[in-house]
């Protein structure tokens, strides 16, 4: 028996190809396509979705600078929070204002205006959002001040340089000044926290640290009944590392009084096995105390607040309408201890109030820690 192979499109029979015939009222489709009707209906029906949506468009376009340009949407509000002590909302708004003229909610640049905040003085960063249907909020986060450089830049708590008005930061009022390279205040930032903490319950507080171009470190103390008081500390050096002489200064620093009768007008911890101590300069300390009873009873702030003055409360949000339309001192070198004093020894240029002694007193290390 002879077997019949079947295909999808043709029938085989003894080996010859037969074609399918399609059956009567039926209609033949084209290999590999729709209906030719069909696929004209689906093109004319893309065609219309690209004509209606092109239309959308042209209007949305036509439309936009009627919506944006209405009164309702235009920008006539500025809020703002953050230490408004710091940044007044006047000084802001001048800034940003120049940014927001003429803008609506739908058009403010908020990069822009961010950018602008960022500019004001004290602002460390800004945040900007838009508030339906006319206002701008801004966030600012301000620097906190610890210290000042001389040249009048702040510096802040983390070791950074801003321009600022110090008379405008609580903090910022009672600032210990820097000496030193713009490049090296992270490390004077640094040292000034370590050598607080030598000093520990000592009645005085660093009020200027310095470091020469040598490597040289200088520091001055000053306390409710201790004036201005510089102390020499020399370079660091591998057997007699700065911060060992800070430490050995705060040990000593009663026994000295004690011996001298009062605070020494200054202090040279470059000996390697002494401390040099300058006789108390009385009518200096009397003039100081003096001055800071008058300031005490005019209930005016005391001469030397607190290290760490408590941060001013944060400032309520402020909001305003935006208007329509746009001495050197080194050690005695005609003495027996000049040839002591620790090679490292480098004068500085740091400003100080001292006088000159006319006398002078060492302490050994090993007599201020017998006392």
């Amino acid at each position: 028996m002879e077997e019949f192979k079947k295909t999808p499109r043709s029938l085989s029979y003894r080996g010859e190809a037969l074609e399918q015939i399609p059956l009567t009222g039926t209609t033949s489709v084209p290999e590999g396509g729709a209906h030719p009707q069909k696929r004209r209906s689906g093109s004319l029906i893309r065609g219309f979705s690209v004509l209606l949506f092109a239309a959308a468009l042209a209007g949305a376009y036509l439309a936009a600078p009627a919506v944006t340009g209405l009164d309702y949407v235009r920008i006539h509000r500025l809020e703002m929070k953050g230490d408004t002590a710091k940044v007044p909302l006047p000084r802001l708004k001048e800034v940003v204002e120049l940014e927001l003229e003429g803008k609506s909610y739908f058009t403010t640049d908020i990069a822009a205006v961010r950018a602008a905040a960022e500019t004001v003085p004290w602002v460390k960063h800004a945040s900007v959002r838009r508030i339906w249907p006319d206002r701008i909020e801004i966030d600012i986060t301000v620097y906190e001040a610890a210290a000042q450089l001389e040249d009048g830049r702040l510096i802040s708590i983390e070791g950074k340089l801003f321009s600022a008005n110090p008379e405008e930061g609580a903090e910022a009022r009672n600032l210990p000044t820097f000496s030193c390279a713009a490049e090296d205040v992270p490390e004077l930032l640094r040292r000034y926290r370590r050598f607080t903490s030598l000093f520990g319950d000592l009645p005085f507080r660093i009020t200027a640290l310095s470091l020469s171009d040598r490597g040289s470190w200088s520091l001055v103390i000053q306390g409710p009944r201790i004036p201005p008081t510089r102390v020499e500390l020399g370079r660091d050096t591998a057997g007699s590392p700065v911060e060992e002489r800070v430490r050995q200064v705060a040990a000593a620093y009663p026994r000295m009084e004690e011996l001298l009768g009062g605070p020494p007008s200054s202090i040279d911890a470059r000996y390697r096995r002494a401390i040099a101590a300058g006789k108390v300069d009385r009518k200096a300390l009397e003039s100081y105390l003096e001055e800071n009873a008058r300031a005490e009873e005019k209930k005016e702030p005391a001469a030397l607040p607190a290290e760490n003055p408590a941060e001013a409360p944060e400032a309520p949000q402020a909001q305003e309408a935006l208007q329509a339309g746009p001495d050197a001192h080194s050690p005695d070198n005609d003495q027996e201890s000049a040839s002591d004093a620790d090679d490292s020894a480098d004068s500085t240029e740091l400003e100080a109030q001292e006088n000159t002694p006319t006398e002078r007193s060492e302490v050994s290390h090993e007599a201020a820690e017998g006392k």
